[in-house]
C-alpha cells in the first residue's frame, strides 16, 4: 500500500529496488521539507529514513490503521 499523495509517492513491490538519485546530499531537501511534502503530520505515526536507493522513505500509519510506505525523490520531491 502507498500514500495517496498524488504524484509525490511511489509504492514498491518486495523485490523492487527503488533508486531516486545519485545527487550529492548537499542538494537534497531537508527532512523537515520532505515531511511537509509527504504531509507526515496528517498520519498517526510517520517514520522517516533514507533508503538504500537514496530516496526519502516514509513508513506511516493512517488514522484507520492502514500502513503506508512511500518514497520521495530527495531533490525534486517527486
Amino acid at each position: 500500500m502507498f500514500s495517496a499523495v498524488p504524484g509525490a509517492a511511489h509504492a514498491s513491490t518486495p523485490n523492487e529496488k527503488v533508486v531516486c538519485t545519485q545527487a550529492p546530499r548537499t542538494e537534497w531537501m531537508t527532512e523537515a521539507a520532505a515531511r511537509k511534502l509527504f504531509k507526515a503530520d496528517t498520519y498517526s505515526l510517520a517514520k522517516f529514513t533514507v533508503s538504500k536507493g537514496n530516496c526519502h522513505e516514509f513508513y506511516a500509519v493512517d488514522h484507520p490503521g492502514g500502513v503506508i510506505e512511500a518514497y520521495l525523490h530527495p531533490v525534486t520531491g517527486a
